[in-house]
């Protein structure tokens, strides 16, 4: 089976996830500052920070997935797009499919974009085959 799940992420270069978290009101899934290590191996660090919140992964549709991740920011919706209207941060929706065995629906309905859109995000697809 495939496996997929999609997120919210909160991108900026000198962002604070603790203060992210507090203005959102949600525990993130991961979290991490510019200059952080990214990979232990090279030594690599992000160049900003970022505060993201992920659904559980499944093999489930994507429209489902992402109409998770609206019940679970229902509550901090003013606040995402408060942060979104800051120029300096980016607020994305993406969703991670890993295919295994077929490719899966990708079909986002109206009210998703709009969604989408209201809260000032882009959308990010990010398929990886194995």
């Amino acid at each position: 089976m495939n496996e997929m799940y999609a997120e919210l992420a909160i991108y900026c270069d000198d962002l604070e996830p603790s203060v992210v978290t507090q203005i959102l009101g949600l525990q993130p899934s991961m979290t991490w500052k510019s200059g952080d290590v990214k990979n232990q191996r090279t030594g690599a660090t992000y160049d900003s920070g970022c505060w993201k919140l992920q659904t559980s992964s499944n093999d489930g549709p994507l429209e489902d997935h992402i109409k998770n991740l609206m019940e679970l920011c229902s509550g901090c919706i003013d606040s995402i797009r408060s942060l979104g209207n800051d120029k300096n941060v980016s607020v994305e929706v993406s969703a991670v499919i890993h295919l295994k065995e077929y490719a899966p629906d990708l079909c986002l309905s109206n009210g998703i974009i709009a969604w989408m859109s209201d809260i000032g995000a882009s959308l990010d697809i990010d398929m990886y085959f194995k």
